[in-house]
C-alpha cells in the first residue's frame, strides 16, 4: 500500500508541478480605437460660394482634407484645437460645380486614423444668383468680341 502511496502522491506533485509551468491566461484581443470626427453643419455655401466646414475630433488630432474645384485640387493639413474643434474654408469658384466633395482623414496620437466626406452644395440663392450674372457677363463680352 505504501508504493500505491507513494505513486499517487507522486503523480499529483508532477501534475501539479507541471500545471504551474504552462501559461493558463487568457489572450485578450484588444480594440484599436479609432480617431472620433464629426463634420458639423448644414452643408450648404454661404451666399459668395464659401464655405466654413466645421467639425470635431480628439483634442491635438491631425486633420488632412482635400477637395477639388473643377480641374484644381485643394490640400492642406491643420491641428484640431484644444476641445478637439476644426474648421476648414472651402472655396468654390467653379460655376459649373454644384456640389464639392471634401475629404476629410483626422488622426490622433495613438488611435486609428478615421475618414470622412462632405458634400457641400452651393445652392444659396444668393451665390446662384451670382453665378447666373457672370454667365450673362460673360456671354455679353463674347458677343461684343465677336462684332
Amino acid at each position: 500500500m505504501n508504493k500505491i502511496a507513494m505513486y499517487f502522491i507522486c503523480t499529483v506533485s508532477i501534475g501539479a508541478l507541471t500545471g504551474c509551468g504552462t501559461n493558463n491566461s487568457k489572450q485578450v484581443s484588444k480594440k484599436v480605437a479609432t480617431t472620433k470626427i464629426d463634420l458639423l453643419g448644414n452643408f450648404k455655401s454661404e451666399s459668395n460660394g464659401v464655405y466654413n466646414l466645421k467639425g470635431k475630433t480628439n483634442p491635438g488630432a491631425k486633420v488632412w482634407y482635400r477637395y477639388k474645384v473643377g480641374s484644381k485640387t485643394f490640400k492642406n493639413s491643420l491641428l484640431a484645437n484644444k476641445s478637439g474643434k476644426f474648421q476648414i474654408r472651402v472655396v468654390n469658384t467653379s460655376a459649373d460645380q454644384d456640389t464639392t466633395n471634401v475629404e476629410v482623414d483626422v488622426k490622433a496620437k495613438g488611435l486609428k486614423q478615421n475618414y470622412d466626406v462632405a458634400s457641400i452644395e452651393n445652392h444659396s440663392s444668393e451665390f446662384v444668383s451670382k453665378r447666373s450674372k457672370r454667365y450673362k457677363l460673360t456671354r455679353v463680352a463674347s458677343r461684343i468680341l465677336c462684332k
